[in-house]
């Protein structure tokens, strides 16, 4: 126009371009989530883990969890020194269902759907053959069992689906009978037959 002035023209440039949305940074930032999401998903996991096996590994060496050793020991002599076994049992059992809600939490994402058949009786017993191979009373052995029995189960659901079961049967009944104090104990056990051998020769 013949009659507008530069600053009006400034302005009219300035009034015509699209404003910028305020989330920009947030709309980047989900991008970029979304390219690595399998690597900041595995350090999540890695960090929460790592935070959940110190917290227990406290727990277990605080006074809470030699009481709690006690009762597994030796409950009725606890509860004769004046101790009120009831509570310390009730609190452990609802620390577990929080760390069991968080791990179901984390479950859900990394599968990506959920149904009423993943609460069935078989996946329970799944979880206790994990800590039964790892080896019971220690932090490390259920995650070792973990590791173990889902590589087994990624094997043979991938090649004899049919099998599965049977499998996880027969793996429980040969930890009962010939590895009592799983794959953890297995290899304390080895350690020491071998230190043994070494100062006797």
């Amino acid at each position: 126009m013949a009659g507008s002035t530069p600053a009006s023209a400034t302005a009219s440039a300035v009034a015509a371009r699209p404003a910028n949305k305020p989330n920009s940074l947030w709309a980047e930032a989900w991008k970029r989530f979304k390219r690595h999401r399998l690597a900041y998903w595995s350090l999540w996991l890695l960090g929460l883990l790592v935070a959940s096996l110190l917290g227990s590994l406290w727990l277990a060496r605080s006074r809470f969890g030699r009481i709690l050793t006690a009762i597994r020991d030796a409950e009725s002599r606890l509860q004769f020194c004046g101790y009120d076994t009831l509570w310390y049992k009730l609190s452990i059992w609802t620390l577990s269902a929080v760390v069991a809600g968080i791990a179901g939490a984390l479950y859900v994402p990394q599968v990506g759907i959920i149904n009423p058949s993943e609460m069935s009786a078989a996946n329970s017993i799944e979880v206790a053959i994990w800590v039964a191979v790892g080896g019971r009373g220690t932090l490390v052995g259920p995650l070792l069992g973990a590791g173990l029995v889902n590589v087994g189960k990624s094997w043979l659901t991938a090649n004899f689906p049919d099998l599965w079961l049977y499998a996880l049967g027969g793996l429980f009944i040969f930890v009962t009978l010939f590895l009592p104090n799983g794959v953890v104990g297995l290899y304390a056990s080895l350690r020491t037959r071998l230190g043994k051998t070494g100062a006797s020769s």
